[in-house]
């Protein structure tokens, strides 16, 4: 019962949008083979106003979580699309998170939903959740860091003999990194301690996710 508006992504001269015409798995195997990284363009103002008119002439509430306004403009746009629809119910919420961060949001809003919460209640409580909110993630292969900038070829070469896997999180809606392991099995360990060091217990929800390495994320959910 949710609504979610597709990225652009652009590999070379060829434009799709994400789960639309782009399914996970194509764009998988387009990264691959790609020699440069793919571009994004956030969702633009226009995209969310055509999205929310029909919701605000039926009189709805809406909540709007879109990845973090550090990493993408698409708060912004959201924000000024905000300000065509005068007076309506409309709260965007920055969550600071991405990916699977941000689905932890996004359930926890479909539940109070549920419960009968208002928008505005929903969103005070994403905002409370906010700096509770982790996200650990290892990085097994550094192609796609030499590939963005963030490694030169010699050190991307030296790091993967030498089999370094950086661990990376998710602070103040940036992705830094906070950590290097040698070899997949202590990065794994590593990120489970960090999980743990942060307050991690099974009565807490957890999402587990992967870039296509399913085998990889089930030994780290084992």
């Amino acid at each position: 019962g949710i609504d979610i508006l597709p990225l652009r992504v652009s590999f070379g001269d060829e434009e799709y949008l994400e789960g639309v015409n782009l399914t996970r798995d194509e764009f998988y195997t387009k990264i691959r083979a790609a020699s440069s990284l793919p571009k994004t363009t956030q969702i633009s103002p226009a995209d969310f106003e055509d999205k929310l008119a029909p919701y605000v002439a039926a009189g709805d509430e809406i909540v709007i979580v879109p990845i973090s306004k550090e990493l993408s403009g698409t708060y912004h746009s959201a924000c000024i699309a905000r300000e065509s629809f005068d007076g309506a119910p409309i709260y965007v919420v920055d969550t600071c998170n991405v990916t699977f961060g941000l689905a932890l949001f996004v359930r926890r809003a479909v539940a109070l939903r549920e419960q009968g919460a208002s928008a505005r209640e929903i969103a005070e409580k994403l905002e409370e959740l906010r700096p509770k909110a982790r996200l650990y993630a290892l990085v097994s292969d550094l192609k796609y860091l030499r590939m963005g900038g963030r490694l030169s070829g010699a050190a991307a070469m030296a790091g993967s003999l030498l089999g370094i896997k950086p661990i990376i999180a998710i602070e103040d809606g940036k992705v830094i990194n906070i950590d290097k392991v040698r070899g997949q099995a202590a990065a794994l360990e590593k990120v489970v301690e960090y999980a743990e060091k942060a307050g991690l217990k099974g009565d807490v929800p957890c999402i587990f996710g992967h870039s296509d390495v399913p085998d990889l994320v089930q030994t780290l959910r084992e």
